[in-house]
């Protein structure tokens, strides 16, 4: 196995250096790594300390994969955004989510106590689906109304069978989209 191209510098103070250029790019560099062992020692330690840094540079790895036509996968959307009036229905949501998280279904929620109609606004950016409202009144019937966002229609489902909702919903949307995509 052969290693990377790389440059190695040494610094007067005893860093090393090694950099990692980006091949067919215009950038010079995507990275380095410095050993610091001398470090310690030059800010007053009594003897050397075996240290090391990296550095990479996220957006020069990023414009060197779209020079090279990468092609990044689509952003996830969630699957539900959830909407809270009230800090009882805030804390009950911040736990739904999270519950809902661990099942696998990607959820949004308003963490800066907006108002609802700020919320829906947001359910609407997020390109979420459904997008649920839970307050004090549907916390204690424990049945909210899950708003499909594209056509306004809104279906009423029990708190603790939302999870089994949005999978089922989520898993109808994929084999209609696959339909759709065998006719063409």
């Amino acid at each position: 196995m052969t290693s990377p191209e790389r440059t190695t510098t040494r610094s007067q103070a005893g860093w090393t250096t090694w950099r990692f250029p980006l091949r067919k790019t215009r950038f010079w560099s995507a990275g380095s790594t410095t050993t610091y062992d001398l470090l310690a020692e030059a800010l007053g330690a009594d003897e050397p300390v075996p240290a090391v840094g990296f550095a990479a540079g996220i957006e020069r790895l990023f414009l060197a994969l779209e020079a090279a036509s990468y092609d990044f996968p689509p952003d996830p959307t969630a699957d539900v955004f959830l909407a809270a009036i009230g800090e009882e229905a805030e804390r009950f949501v911040f736990e739904k989510a999270r519950a809902l998280r661990r099942a696998g279904l990607g959820v949004e929620l308003d963490l800066a106590g907006r108002s609802l109609k700020a919320q829906m606004r947001e359910a609407n950016r997020s390109g979420a689906p459904y997008a649920v409202v839970i307050g004090e009144r549907e916390l204690t019937a424990g049945r909210a109304d899950a708003k499909y966002m594209p056509t306004g229609e809104e279906t009423e489902v029990a708190l603790a069978g939302l999870e089994a909702f949005l999978f089922e919903q989520r898993d109808g949307q994929a084999d209609e989209a696959e339909a759709v995509g065998s006719e063409l």
